[in-house]
């Protein structure tokens, strides 16, 4: 089991860097799939793999890149910094609230999948005009939005993330990856502390924690290297191809939850 979740960890948060999707859309829906967790330790779980491979990640790229305007950088994150407090804290009324997980990771899903079928529509879709905004509340409440999502369904955000951002404010793809990588380490930041200001982690299993979170720091690192030696061309094929791959794995998670 252990091989198992580093492997897809490894895998995951890889391509996850290089594509700017982070890797929780894909990482939360298969460890949904595997079933040994519950929703809150996957959601923790994920957290502290993606705030590991996202710092790698920005780290690298902010050294390489030219391009990355930082007050709007700055702006996003602050966003997305409150919008994962709110997004986790919703989520804990929720768990409070509800004794059915299935019912929980069955909504989830859900959710994902809405969200991947709007991000695959954009995808395909040609000469979509871009707003080209440069509005600094506009990037706080993009932040905001992204950061909130990310910490309620626990996938970082990525494809949805990336939709955004190049919609809203025109960038292209190698920029939009990095913005989305800052609103996924912000918003999993968020996400912790809130969880170890309420929830805390004492009834969480949380033994495979140190393997997953250095298996996403190897993944942040080789993914960093990969994507300053690819086209944008290729990033996007990438990028269109893991929406496939989610979309595939959380349907068969939403059969299987109706079928319980």
């Amino acid at each position: 089991m252990l091989v198992l979740y580093i492997t897809i960890v490894l895998i995951v948060t890889t391509i996850g860097s290089i594509s700017g999707i982070g890797g929780g859309i894909i990482i939360k829906p298969i460890f949904d799939l595997l079933g040994d967790y519950d929703t809150s330790t996957i959601g923790a779980l994920v957290s502290f793999v993606l705030l590991a491979m996202s710092a790698v990640s920005i780290f690298r790229n902010v050294t390489k890149s030219k391009k990355i305007q930082y007050t709007q950088l700055i702006f996003i994150s602050i966003g997305s910094i409150i919008g994962g407090i709110c997004g986790q804290s919703i989520l804990e009324k929720i768990l409070i609230k509800s004794t059915n997980d299935l019912s929980i990771k069955l909504t989830q899903n859900i959710i994902i999948g809405i969200l991947i079928v709007f991000t695959i529509i954009y995808s395909f879709m040609k000469n979509i005009k871009s707003f080209n905004c440069n509005k600094k509340y506009v990037f706080i409440l993009v932040g905001f939005f992204l950061g909130m999502i990310s910490a309620f369904l626990g996938i970082g955000g990525g494809p949805v993330n990336m939709a955004i951002i190049i919609i809203v404010f025109g960038l292209d793809i190698k920029e939009a990856v990095i913005y989305s990588l800052s609103i996924i380490m912000f918003a999993q930041i968020s996400k912790i502390i809130t969880i170890s200001f309420t929830s805390g982690f004492s009834g969480l299993d949380l033994s495979l924690l140190p393997y997953l979170v250095i298996s996403g720091v190897v993944g942040g690192l080789i993914g960093s290297l990969i994507q300053h030696k690819i086209s944008s061309t290729g990033i996007k094929k990438l990028f269109n191809i893991m929406q496939i791959i989610i979309l595939v794995i959380v349907i068969i998670n939403i059969i299987r939850f109706i079928s319980f």
